[in-house]
C-alpha cells in the first residue's frame, strides 16, 4: 500500500509512489462541478485521496450546498468532512476563490474550456504541482463505437484545456471517461 503521496516522473507521467515528493506538501485540490456523474467521481476521489493516500484535501465545489440537500452524493459529504476534507462552496464561473496555501496535486473535475481553467492552471503553475489531473470526456473523440486512446479527437473546449496544460509546461494527465454514473 502507498504510505505517502509523491510525484515520480517516468516518460512525462506523474504518479503516486511510496517516496515523498521533494518539497511536496501532501495537499490536493479537487475542483468539483455541480453534479451528475462528475459529482460521484469527485466525492469518491476526495474520500480516497484523504483516507487511502493521507493527503490534505480541499474540494472547491461549484455552487452552494442548499440545492444539494436530499441528494447523493451530497448527503454523504459528512463522510468527507469526517475524513478531514475541507469543502469550499463558490461560484466557480466568477473566478477562482481564495484558497489557503499551495497544493501538490490538482484534480480538475469542472473546467469545460481553457478560459474557465486558466486561473487554476496559472495557480497550479505557481505552486509547481506534481500533477494536474483533468477530467475530460470521451465525447471529444471523433469516432463512434469502441474507442482507443490513440483515436482522433475533435477540437472541443476540453481539448483546449489539454492544450493549455501542455502549453504551460505543467505535468498533467487527462482522464476521458465515456460514462460516469452513481454507486
Amino acid at each position: 500500500p502507498l504510505r505517502s503521496p509523491s510525484a515520480v516522473r517516468a516518460r512525462g507521467v506523474t504518479r503516486m509512489s511510496e517516496e515523498p515528493a521533494e518539497g511536496g506538501e501532501g495537499r490536493a485540490l479537487v475542483i468539483q462541478n455541480k453534479g451528475g456523474g462528475h459529482g460521484e467521481l469527485g466525492y469518491h476521489l476526495c474520500l480516497a485521496l484523504a483516507d487511502k493516500y493521507g493527503l490534505k484535501v480541499t474540494m472547491v465545489h461549484d455552487g452552494g450546498p442548499e440545492a444539494k440537500t436530499g441528494k447523493q452524493p451530497w448527503d454523504s459529504y459528512k463522510n468527507l468532512e469526517a475524513a478531514g476534507v475541507e469543502i469550499v462552496w463558490a461560484d466557480l464561473s466568477a473566478g477562482m476563490p481564495s484558497l489557503p496555501g499551495a497544493y501538490e496535486f490538482v484534480f480538475d473535475n469542472w473546467s469545460k474550456d481553457a478560459e474557465l481553467a486558466a486561473p487554476y492552471v496559472a495557480a497550479a503553475k505557481s505552486w509547481e504541482v506534481s500533477n494536474y489531473v483533468f477530467v475530460s470526456s470521451a465525447g471529444m473523440y471523433a469516432g463512434k463505437g469502441e474507442l482507443k486512446e490513440t483515436d482522433e479527437v475533435k477540437e472541443t473546449g476540453q481539448r483546449a484545456v489539454e492544450t493549455l496544460l501542455a502549453d504551460e509546461g505543467l505535468p498533467w494527465t487527462s482522464f476521458r471517461p465515456q460514462y460516469i454514473y452513481g454507486p
